[in-house]
Parts: C-alpha cells; sequence; structure tokens
C-alpha cells in the first residue's frame, strides 16, 4: 500500500508540474492574439483613411474590404491598395491585373499641399502611372505586329494616364502635358507587357507629381 500512494503522490505532483508548464502557453496565445488585433485593427484604420483621402478629393468609385481598398474605373481595370502588412513592414501592396508592387506607406499616404494642390497627389500620381500601363495594353491588344504604330502606342499611354487623372480633375485638356511622360515612360520599359510598362511609370512617380504640381487643379467641394 505504501509504494502504491507513493506512486499516487508522484501522479499528482508531476500533473501539478505539468500543469504550471501550460500555465503561461494560453497568456503567449492571448497576447499574441491581441497584437494580431490591433495590427488588423491598424490596417484596417490605414486603409479606411487612405478610402476617405481618395473619396473626398476625386470622382472615382471607391470601395472598403477590411485594409483592402479598390479604385474602380469605367473604362480600365481598377488598382487595389492592401494595407494588411503594413503595420508590420511599412508597406502597402498595390495591384492591378497582373501587376503588382509593395510600395511604403510614407510613399503612399505622401501629402503635398500647393495652392489648390491635393494632399494625396502622390498616391494620384501612381494611379496616373498604372494608368499608363493600362492604356497601352488596351492599344497592344489590337495592334499587335504590323498593326503597331509606336506614335499611336504613346498616344495610347498618355491617353490611359489621362483616363487615371480625369476622375481627380475633371475633363481638363491634358493630354499634351502627359505625351513626354508617355515617351520616357517606353523607352525606359522593357517590354511592351503591362507589368513591365506599369513598373516604369512607376519609377517615375516623381517626374509625374512634378507635372502634376505644374496643373491649375478645381476645387472640391
Amino acid at each position: 500500500m505504501r509504494f502504491i500512494s507513493l506512486l499516487l503522490s508522484a501522479a499528482l505532483l508531476a500533473s501539478s508540474l505539468a500543469g504550471c508548464g501550460r500555465d503561461p502557453l494560453p497568456t503567449a496565445r492571448i497576447a499574441t492574439e491581441a497584437a494580431l488585433q490591433a495590427d488588423n485593427a491598424k490596417a484596417d484604420k490605414l486603409a479606411h483613411d487612405f478610402a476617405v483621402g481618395m473619396r473626398r478629393r476625386s470622382d472615382v468609385y471607391v470601395t472598403e474590404d477590411g485594409p483592402v481598398v479598390t479604385l474602380h474605373y469605367q473604362l480600365m481595370a481598377s488598382t487595389l491598395y492592401d494595407f494588411s502588412k503594413t503595420p508590420k513592414k511599412g508597406l502597402v501592396h498595390v495591384s492591378s491585373k497582373d501587376f503588382e508592387i509593395d510600395l511604403s506607406l510614407d510613399k503612399v499616404m505622401q501629402s503635398i499641399q500647393v495652392d489648390v494642390l491635393p494632399a494625396l497627389v502622390v498616391p494620384i500620381a501612381i494611379e496616373v502611372a498604372i494608368g499608363a500601363a493600362k492604356g497601352l495594353s488596351i492599344y497592344w491588344l489590337t495592334h499587335r505586329g504590323e498593326k503597331f504604330d509606336k506614335q499611336e502606342a504613346i498616344k495610347a499611354t498618355a491617353v490611359g494616364m489621362l483616363a487615371s487623372l480625369i476622375p481627380f480633375v475633371g475633363n481638363v485638356p491634358l493630354l499634351n502635358d502627359l505625351l513626354p511622360l508617355a515617351v520616357n515612360i517606353l523607352a525606359a520599359s522593357k517590354t511592351l507587357a503591362y507589368k513591365d510598362i506599369a513598373q516604369a511609370a512607376l519609377n517615375m512617380v516623381d517626374d509625374i507629381v512634378i507635372v502634376l504640381s505644374n496643373l491649375h487643379w478645381p476645387r472640391k467641394h
């Protein structure tokens, strides 16, 4: 009996020690879940702030789905801004059609205020850059081989940029201002593929901002 009692005591002690060992696990899990919820809430808030800014400054149709903001265009592909990884990495995942890129939050949310220039001019410049790829891709689909004309391709690229810009500035005659940018974008692009044009254009966002900065923007009320 004494031997059995000793075994029972040892078993109870082991069970007690094992229980003590498990106590920190739920605490760690709760802390992790709390941090995840905080990150998710921050991502949603960043997305919402971005969406509000874009709505305030443009006529583009903007939708929100948690940390993802989508800018919808009538005749061109939508652009998605995903803030889900922003709290941890400081990056916003931007995608359109088969093109995607991670941009710094500072770039996406960068504020510039000159005269009537909207604060979200950098995101607008990003849209204009991606619009270049949208415009050229539409032209390229129907003008392969001998049908392709470089001058028409440049104009199509500029038209795509203008189409992305119109929801923000209205129907302002800016095509001639965008043509030099279109020339440079085509020259810098590795190929005529959508993603290469978009990448080349995004590399010129600062140049696009300069062009936009010289425009007389209509006020939005």
